[in-house]
């Protein structure tokens, strides 16, 4: 298996394409309001929102989110499913 280095610009570039969508923008906002949430549970309450009406579009936003290292991601043992969450303080978004 090869590692890939990645540069810090190349680094920037995925952090501003990330966040160049103002859908992914406000589940990061809502991520942040709610705390840990499940693919389900964003799809569930918050997807109709900000017009994802299919949950695999909701899933590869949040994934876009996870490799930018915005959001974060682990398997919840006890309900089997991967959470989301953000570790930062403060997240203010202005749109």
């Amino acid at each position: 298996m090869e590692n890939k280095k990645i540069t810090e610009g190349e680094e920037i570039v995925t952090l501003c394409s990330a966040l160049s969508n103002e859908k992914r923008v406000r589940l990061l906002q809502y991520i942040h309001e709610v705390g840990q949430v499940t693919l389900r549970e964003v799809h569930e309450n918050f997807s109709n929102e900000i017009g994802l009406s299919h949950r695999e579009t909701t899933h590869k936003y949040l994934e876009k989110l996870v490799d930018s290292d915005i959001l974060k991601k682990e398997r919840d043992a006890e309900v089997n499913e991967f959470v989301y969450f953000t570790d930062f303080d403060c997240v203010e978004i202005i749109l």
